[in-house]
């Protein structure tokens, strides 16, 4: 598993940015990990969530998350697990199958534009030794297609765009205003680029306190 620091540490800081109704629903949601009420989630606990995965990812994700190493999850490290859920970051490295990529790593960007149900993506050291097998060649890091496609965004940010008239005098007419295009890949991007949609995520109960199931 990648470095889990940096997205403890984001996790912490939407949680304290977060009401205090909202975040006694990341409560709510650690008490319905937490079966025998003991304050902490044991492997067994946490294993009871999952209904597809494998064993081995379980528990490699488990350890990632436990952070003193401890063998149970407190509440400050189920705030992590909580946030790695809301914002859809359970990404896997679809090159050795074992990273859980927590930071910088590749993202084909034929796949993130096109594809409408998953994306294929790569730790750095399996973009690096090319040690995957896949249909497309275009890759970007996951920071670097963000900052692009936010450029993007920002250079079709009117709803429309006017022709200039030749002249002070002259007028436009309505077959000179060309419409933006409104693409759904358009309104997700802007979304990510105002960082509504990791907010909005985090401030929401993933599942029902009574029947946890996420996967």
């Amino acid at each position: 598993m990648g470095d889990m620091k940096e997205v403890r540490d984001a996790a912490l800081a939407y949680y304290y940015n977060l009401s205090k109704e909202q975040q006694h629903k990341v409560y709510t949601f650690f008490e319905a990990m937490d079966t025998d009420g003991d304050g902490e989630i044991t492997i067994e606990e946490f294993e009871q969530i999952f209904t597809i995965s494998s064993r081995d990812y379980v528990n490699r994700l488990f350890r990632a998350l436990d952070k003193n190493g401890d063998g149970v999850l407190d509440f400050e490290e189920a705030i992590t697990f909580y946030y790695v859920i809301c914002t859809h970051r359970m990404v896997s490295c679809d090159g050795c199958k074992d990273s859980l990529l927590t930071g910088l790593y590749f993202t084909c960007v034929d796949c993130f534009d096109h594809n409408q149900t998953t994306t294929f993506d790569l730790c750095i050291s399996c973009y690096r030794t090319r040690n995957y097998v896949h249909q497309h060649c275009n890759f970007l890091d996951n920071y670097a297609l963000l900052r692009t496609r936010a450029a993007y965004i920002n250079h079709v940010s009117t709803d429309q765009v006017q022709v200039q008239p030749t002249s002070s005098t002259e007028s436009v007419d309505d077959s000179q205003v060309i419409p933006r295009s409104k693409s759904k890949r358009g309104g997700a991007l802007k979304a990510i680029n105002t960082g509504i949609e990791i907010g909005n995520a985090v401030a929401n109960v993933v599942a029902a306190a009574s029947s946890c199931i996420i996967m």
